[in-house]
């Protein structure tokens, strides 16, 4: 079946064979876990097993004899796709470790809880346009296809590549190996395996469907996303590329393998996305033109990139992965997460279940969990243990500042679970991860708020005194009580909201008075942060900024467009904090950046003074 085209295409031999890459949009679309492991293949065969198990991300819509219709309208909340409006599956082979035991038996465990993204890309100046996957599209790729490895000499614009990558305290710190294949290596420690897979972009306007599910794909005659498509194949897709994140990667006394025993990866990809919205995301997204930025732009055209795009709705109800037990109930009765022997071969094995579903809902499955409600932070008050032991430790997952505890929280179902040097996020994050009961104690407390030794704060009977799940602060961000504990400050700001973690109870238990979160308040004269010391004397000021490094994008700047750029980082600060002025915010917000800029160099009890000072002149 082909699908018709829409504009007519002259250009097929004047496609760019090197294209500025400052013109290539890249969106991210970043996966915190897998929708199931089977051995299921929607594409290649509808009627029995695979040749292997697959891990699937995406709908949990995977049994074989799965339609497009049956993905694109999945309900997101049984999905693990991070937004709302893209519903495409996609599967590779699973990955397992792999053990000798001494009795001489080998034991294969699946690899579970992988980190994926999918990233498109695209470049609106190159011939023929690239054009949205149509309906009913699907594809299947090889790392062996003609042309997929051609551009794999150029580590930074490789399109299938393998890292392994170990962080250190500062993303300066971070190094990493590189392969330009896919592999798993031997005798390797990785804190970050990962494994980039790019497929065709070449396309003779069929679906997939008719054929070998692969010939109407192939890649373009240099091997780049933008480069020359032959004559057989005049039109262009998008380049999608899924990578998949082993966490914490160990060969060094065991092996791993992918499912099929296969030096040779493929991918498959079954189009699911709302009818005209990539399309109408690849129109208009803007890119960042600023620099050369390689086969790596910024991400563009989802909810939190710079420009605040707004083509997406984010999934808040992101599904987990179904149950090996409602696979095995309701898929193929075989055991794929830990067994002695693989289960390999098309066909063979238990015989497939027929498909006993239509559109998944909460009796579909018995142990899938899906979240009823959006989870940005544990939904009753923590306790902490006697000792205050109970608390979120500093936390920048994979050393990015915005992967904090707050982070965790969002998704704590699928994030809890993470290991980062050596720890579980859970360990990190006890709060916010609803463990204080199994934590352990961190060695360094970051909560300004002082607990009692004898006894934790109650909550009065009746639950008066109770936190709320989550409110809104002042930049309209989601904000958690764990959050606010974090700073005398927050509380003193957001300390309604958070009458248990900030210990502002009307009610306390006798054993132990809850001391105040503000510290003793030296006198005003002792803090060297630039407050007013007269009315006269703005509150609101701009500091010199140079964001990424140029000096035309200081705050004026910034003022230009503040709806878009007040929110961008710089040095690990939204550019809120650099222009508070340009961006608007009230007098007593610019007291609170004011004394965040005090605690890089004073103590907290200094700068809690300086706030208390700077906020009696609003």
């Amino acid at each position: 079946m082909k699908f018709p085209i829409v504009t007519t295409v002259f250009f097929v031999a004047m496609a760019k064979e090197t294209t500025a890459q400052n013109t290539m949009v890249k969106m991210c679309l970043n996966y915190d876990n897998e929708s199931g492991h089977a051995r299921s293949d929607p594409i290649i065969n509808q009627n029995c097993a695979s040749g292997h198990v697959h891990t699937f991300y995406g709908p949990q819509n995977f049994h074989p004899n799965t339609s497009y219709e049956d993905i694109r309208d999945t309900n997101p909340r049984y999905s693990s796709s991070p937004y709302r409006e893209n519903q495409s599956l996609y599967w590779h082979p699973s990955i397992y470790e792999v053990v000798g035991n001494s009795d001489g038996s080998t034991t294969y465990t699946r690899v579970n809880n992988l980190d994926s993204s999918t990233y498109y890309r695209w470049d609106n100046t190159v011939s023929p346009l690239a054009e949205a996957f149509p309906p009913e599209f699907r594809m299947i790729a090889h790392s062996n296809d003609p042309r997929a490895d051609e551009h794999a000499a150029n580590r930074d614009n490789m399109p299938i590549r393998t890292e392994c990558c170990n962080f250190g305290d500062t993303i300066e710190d971070e190094t990493c190996e590189f392969w330009d294949r896919v592999v798993l290596p031997d005798n390797r420690r990785c804190d970050d395996l990962g494994i980039g897979f790019a497929f065709p972009t070449c396309w003779n306007g069929e679906l997939g469907i008719d054929n070998d599910h692969k010939d109407h794909v192939v890649y373009a005659l240099n091997g780049r996303f933008d480069g020359p498509c032959p004559a057989s194949h005049p039109r262009r897709l998008p380049e999608a590329q899924i990578f998949i994140r082993i966490n914490g990667y160990d060969s060094t006394d065991k092996s791993y393998m992918f499912s099929d025993n296969s030096d040779v990866f493929h991918a498959d990809f079954f189009n699911g996305w709302q009818e005209g919205k990539l399309q109408e995301i690849m129109d208009n997204c803007q890119l960042d033109d600023s620099e050369d930025f390689g086969y790596n732009p910024p991400c563009a055209c989802t909810p939190d990139d710079q420009f605040d795009s707004r083509f997406l709705t984010e999934n808040n109800r992101v599904a987990s992965a179904v149950c090996d037990v409602d696979v095995r109930e309701l898929i193929i009765d075989e055991a794929t997460d830990v067994t002695n022997t693989l289960p390999m071969g098309s066909c063979q094995g238990p015989p497939l279940k027929p498909k006993s579903w239509t559109d998944i809902d909460n009796n579909t499955f018995d142990c899938a969990q899906t979240p009823t409600a959006p989870i940005p932070a544990p939904t009753a008050p923590v306790t902490p243990p006697t000792g205050g032991g109970c608390v979120d430790q500093p936390l920048a997952f994979k050393n990015k500042s915005k992967q904090n505890c707050d982070w965790v929280a969002q998704k704590a179902q699928q994030r809890c679970s993470k290991n980062w040097k050596g720890k579980r996020l859970s360990e990190y994050c006890p709060v916010a991860c609803g463990t204080c009961d199994d934590a352990p104690a961190p060695t360094q407390p970051v909560s300004p708020v002082a607990t009692p030794t004898a006894a934790p704060v109650a909550a009065p009977t009746g639950g008066d005194c109770a936190d709320s799940r989550s409110f809104k602060d002042n930049k309209g961000k989601t904000r958690n009580c764990s959050w606010a504990a974090k700073k005398a400050k927050r509380c003193q700001l957001y300390g309604q909201h958070c009458p248990v973690s900030c210990g502002t109870c009307q009610t306390t238990p006798t054993q132990a008075p809850v001391p105040s979160p503000t510290a003793p308040v030296p006198s005003p004269t002792q803090a060297p942060v630039s407050s007013p010391t007269s009315p006269s004397e703005p509150v609101c000021y701009d500091r010199t900024l140079a964001y990424r490094n140029s000096n035309k994008k200081n705050c004026s700047w910034v003022a230009k467009n503040s709806r878009k750029r007040c929110d961008l980082e710089w040095e690990e600060k939204p550019l809120w904090e650099w222009c508070p002025s340009a961006c608007g915010l009230e007098c007593r917000e610019c007291c609170e950046v004011t004394a965040w800029e005090c605690e890089e160099t004073q103590s907290e009890a200094v700068c809690n003074a300086a706030f208390e000072t700077c906020t009696q002149s609003c």
